[in-house]
């Protein structure tokens, strides 16, 4: 499993989002849309979702749509809470 993040460097969200998946020792790649609109309207598109970051799981091959930081933090409180069970 390893996380794929789109973000834009002055979101603080998009920080917190990398420092959580840093901290927590997940792989993760991050990619930057500052400078690409065009690139960040298509993917907010394709996920149906307006902010950044847009976080997608992905897992042999699959890609499964997370949302935002909240979203994330949700999720990996959740995964944690199974794991313990």
């Amino acid at each position: 499993m390893k996380f794929r993040l789109y973000t834009k460097t002055s979101c603080p969200f998009c920080h917190a989002a990398i420092q959580l998946l840093s901290e927590g020792q997940y792989e993760f790649e991050c990619y930057g849309l500052d400078h690409q609109p065009e690139l960040l309207t298509e993917i907010k598109n394709t996920y149906k979702w307006q902010t950044v970051p847009l976080v997608v799981e992905i897992t042999e091959g699959k890609e499964k749509f997370i949302g935002g930081f909240n979203d994330l933090q949700e999720y990996l409180n959740k995964g944690k809470q199974l794991l313990k069970g």
